[in-house]
C-alpha cells in the first residue's frame, strides 16, 4: 500500500524523562531521485539523523547524496542511540564528510563503542575529518563543544521545569542548524539551541 507500518512507543516518566521504543517500519526510505533533486547550496546546512540511517538501504541512498554535496555545504549529524543498528561502514563513511556532529551522552557512548571495534578507526575524533566539530549535549548541563579533541566553548543550560523531554534533542538539533542558516556562529546557535531545548 505504500505506507509505514511500524510502531514507535515513547514513555513519559513523572520527572519528565522519556524513553522510546520504534518497530521497523516507522522509518521511510529516500530514493536517490528525491533526494537529488532538492536543490542544495554551499550556504545551506544538511542535517541527517542517525535515525534515518537504520535501513540500510535508505541510508545507502542518503549516505552516497551527502557525499556528493557542494563541499562548503554544512552537513550535520545527530548520532542518535539508534546509530546502534547502522552498517559501521556506512557510518564511518558519513562521518568523513560531516562537519558538525552532535549528540547526546548516550549517543555518544553508543558512537564511541561502535567505532573503537573498527580497525585502522578507533574513535570518534579519528572518524572525522579534521576540523569537524562536536557538540556534545549534556541536559540540564546545557553542552560542550569540541573541535580537534578540544574544548572551545560550555554553554550552560537554561533553568526550567521539567515536564516531558520528548523532543528535546531533535529541538536543539533543529534550533541550532536554523541558527547557523542565519549567520550565528555556532557558539551563538548552540545557546539558542540550549534555550529552545
Amino acid at each position: 500500500l505504500g505506507v509505514d507500518r511500524g510502531v514507535a512507543v515513547t514513555r513519559v516518566e513523572d520527572d519528565g524523562k522519556t524513553a522510546a521504543g520504534v518497530a521497523p517500519g516507522v522509518e521511510t526510505e529516500p530514493s536517490l531521485a528525491s533526494v537529488e533533486n532538492i536543490g542544495i547550496s554551499d550556504e545551506d546546512v544538511v542535517h541527517v539523523s542517525g535515525a534515518d540511517l537504520i535501513s540500510e538501504a535508505g541510508a545507502r541512498v542518503l549516505v552516497h547524496w551527502v557525499l556528493g554535496l557542494p563541499k562548503r555545504t554544512t552537513v550535520v549529524l545527530a548520532a542518535t542511540p539508534a546509530i546502534a543498528l547502522v552498517d559501521p561502514q556506512i557510518l564511518t563513511e558519513l562521518l568523513a564528510r560531516v562537519d558538525i556532529l552532535t549528540m547526546n551522552i548516550r549517543g555518544a557512548a553508543v558512537l564511541s563503542n561502535i567505532l573503537a571495534d573498527i580497525p585502522g578507526v578507533g574513535s570518534v575524533s579519528a572518524a572525522l575529518k579534521k576540523g569537524a566539530t562536536v557538540v556534545r549535549r549534556k541536559g540540564k548541563l546545557g553542552c560542550i563543544i569540541t573541535q580537534d579533541d578540544k574544548d572551545v566553548a560550555e554553554i550552560p543550560a537554561y533553568t526550567t521545569t521539567v515536564v516531558d523531554t520528548s523532543g528535546v534533542g531533535d529541538t536543539h538539533v533543529g534550533v541550532m542548524c536554523a541558527a547557523l542558516l542565519q549567520g550565528y556562529s555556532l557558539v551563538e546557535a548552540c545557546r539558542r539551541a540550549n534555550a529552545g531545548a
